[in-house]
């Protein structure tokens, strides 16, 4: 039942913020930040429940954290069905905790129709939350497509108006909604045919999670099924060539939308690769797995390159990001338990870095109103401790040892490496593009001349204590990674499953 409450907080808490702006302006805002608060205080509890009093956690087994199923439409066995376990844990805290930041970093911000804001803001977090607990692969698909709803109307109503970029955030909009259309459908079609042919070996249909776990299937039904899957988490996660709603809709995005669209929204399709393809086809994997591993270098240089050429931040931030997706999808399918781990990591720490780097952007687009780097230069002069933080998360962004992110990406690399030493070797030199595209923009922001110079930048007590916050996670996370290892080493020993030969 708890997991029932946990997404119907900020559904219900959607509706009464769309119906208090009646009382009082501030109150919507108020709102939200209380239901999604209070998601987060149930997901902690959950987390030392789990950390100290929970002794099960076992697919293999069933057994969850916590699970709770009602028939939804039990002829097609379809159930409202949720579980928690400790993946699903941590990327419910992690949705709370940048949900919460979200909203505080445009605390002061009045947006027009706040209510309505407010009433999708909250969808969003809610559908998050229900992608991360689903059980059912059709109740899965239900929230995904819920979550491209959200996102979309948030673009069209409150996204940036830019008078000299060629297209709108109509255009970004719309861009995002056929993408992530693709992406659902692929989804919706794998799970039909994995219900199928579950059907065709039982005589059942359903859509339970555990119930397809263990489906006889032949090689090539196995390969279709995968490359399904595949389509539908490289679509939302972005890899190249299905990358170019990113950078588009980022551009647009206002700033707490964006740190939900990097920081929630990418890491769903993260969540998917290990819930379900690494799972349901290991097989499969294993025989393509050089050619994933290829396939994500391929992203981590093409996203690099752009990256250094961008004179816009949020436009830097996403190619980035696509860079660091494709670390993490070679990380994915390099089947060794210690890449598992790395990514798990990787993506928590990166969520947060990125979540910072973005409030540090909302900054500097409040006080000059454009995200063009080339008018940033002297922004930091007579604000040190707001230049250390810029500098701090720039660096993290590339790897700052004794991060979380540092961490992570070691762990990656040394599963990659251990799968395929040559691609191992390649991505480490690759690496020395990530250090050339962070540096040359911190250069055009620090170094070179402009003609517009600002040298007083305000900031707000609440965006320096939520930075200070999250460096000091970052650097826990970093310094003492073996929390968060120990925590979730069950789970990844489960993902690492030995080559089992079909002939």
């Amino acid at each position: 039942m708890l997991l029932l409450i946990l997404i119907l907080i900020p559904f219900l808490g959607s509706f009464l913020s769309f119906l208090s702006i009646r009382l009082c302006l501030a109150l919507p805002r108020i709102i939200a930040m209380f239901s999604i608060f209070f998601c987060f205080f149930i997901s902690v509890y959950l987390f030392f429940y789990s950390f100290f009093g929970c002794k099960y956690n076992n697919i293999i087994a069933n057994h969850w954290i916590s699970e709770f199923s009602v028939p939804w439409v039990p002829n097609f066995g379809i159930f409202f069905h949720l579980g928690l376990d400790k993946l699903s844990l941590l990327m419910i805290l992690l949705t709370s905790f940048i949900g919460i930041i979200a909203i505080l970093c445009e605390w002061y911000h009045d947006y027009k129709n706040i209510e309505v804001f407010y009433f999708l803001f909250q969808l969003i977090i809610a559908a998050t939350l229900g992608v991360f607990l689903s059980l059912d692969l059709f109740l899965f698909f239900c929230f995904f497509e819920l979550l491209l709803l959200s996102i979309y109307y948030i673009i069209v109503i409150w996204g940036y108006k830019y008078i000299a970029i060629q297209y709108t955030r109509l255009h970004a909009a719309r861009k995002f909604f056929i993408y992530s259309q693709l992406s659902g459908l692929f989804f919706l079609l794998s799970s039909m045919l994995l219900a199928w042919v579950h059907y065709n070996s039982s005589g059942i249909w359903t859509f339970n999670y555990c119930s397809l776990l263990n489906t006889p299937m032949s090689f090539l039904t196995e390969c279709i099924l995968m490359f399904c899957f595949f389509l539908s988490f490289i679509i939302k996660m972005p890899l190249v060539p299905f990358h170019s709603w990113l950078s588009t809709l980022q551009l647009f995005t206002p700033s707490s939308g964006s740190i939900d669209l990097i920081g929630i929204l990418l890491k769903t399709s993260v969540y998917g690769f290990l819930r379900f393809s690494i799972i349901f086809f290991p097989r499969a994997i294993h025989y393509f797995s050089e050619f994933f591993l290829f396939f994500g270098i391929i992203s981590v240089i093409y996203g690099g390159f752009l990256a250094c050429s961008q004179n816009n931040i949020k436009n830097f931030i996403s190619y980035s990001s696509i860079s660091h997706m494709g670390i993490v999808f070679m990380a994915l399918h390099s089947e060794n338990i210690i890449a598992y781990q790395g990514v798990i990591l990787y993506i928590i720490s990166y969520a947060l870095s990125t979540s910072a780097f973005l409030i540090m952007a909302s900054i500097i687009h409040n006080h000059i109103k454009s995200y063009n780097i080339f008018y940033m230069s002297d922004i930091f002069s007579n604000n040190p401790l707001l230049l250390f933080l810029f500098l701090f998360f720039s660096l993290v962004n590339l790897g700052l040892p004794c991060t979380g992110n540092f961490s992570g990406e070691f762990m990656m690399l040394w599963g990659i490496f251990y799968s395929s030493p040559w691609l191992g070797i390649a991505l480490f030199f690759v690496f020395i593009l990530s250090a050339i595209y962070c540096l040359t923009f911190l250069n055009k922001i620090l170094y070179e001349s402009t003609n517009y110079k600002e040298t007083f930048l305000e900031v707000s007590i609440l965006n320096i204590s939520m930075l200070i916050i999250l460096v000091v996670i970052l650097i826990f996370l970093g310094i003492y990674p073996n929390f968060l290892i120990h925590f979730i080493y069950d789970i990844t020993a489960y993902l690492y499953q030995p080559y089992i030969p079909f002939f």
